[in-house]
């Protein structure tokens, strides 16, 4: 009796620390920048969407303020691995930026090239999910100018 008392004992034992493993990996799973708040976003393209043209140009093509926090979290749904670092990089030049804006100021930049379907903060390259042309396409025709304007307001 006292044999299988032992027995459930360490077999508790080794379940328990068993499900701890598991937490802990689900844990390092998760992508750390999709839990980060932003209250403003700051899109910069240097590029004609419509034709995924370079224009060469000191100015940017369009400047979007984005305030709203739906429209912000439409945004950051093309970067679900927002935070995490790689050492895939390819060489590409910006041509649209993304500046977040954190609640304490602090910013986060994307960087994208022409075809807009990878972005980088800086330390690898990774692949934007979904159709993030169309979707900035959407806010340029909302919102045509050259001039920053605000889409805190749908």
């Amino acid at each position: 009796m006292a044999t299988d008392t032992k027995f459930w004992q360490k077999l508790g034992v080794l379940l328990a620390v068993g499900a701890l493993a598991i937490l802990l990996v689900f844990l390092a799973c998760l992508r750390p920048g999709r839990h980060e708040v932003f209250t403003g976003a700051t899109i910069t393209l240097y590029m004609d969407l419509g034709s995924g043209k370079y224009v060469p140009s000191s100015q940017p093509v369009a400047v979007l303020n984005v305030s709203d926090p739906n429209r912000i979290e439409q945004l950051l749904a093309f970067f679900p691995d927002l935070g995490r670092r790689s050492d895939r990089a390819a060489g590409w030049e910006s041509r649209a930026t993304i500046d977040l804006t954190k609640p304490d100021g602090g910013k986060v930049r994307i960087a994208l090239p022409d075809d807009l379907e990878v972005w980088s903060e800086g330390h690898g390259d990774w692949p934007v999910e979904g159709d993030l042309k169309a979707f900035l396409q959407r806010l340029v025709k909302e919102h045509v100018t050259t001039q920053p304007a605000d889409l805190g307001k749908p």
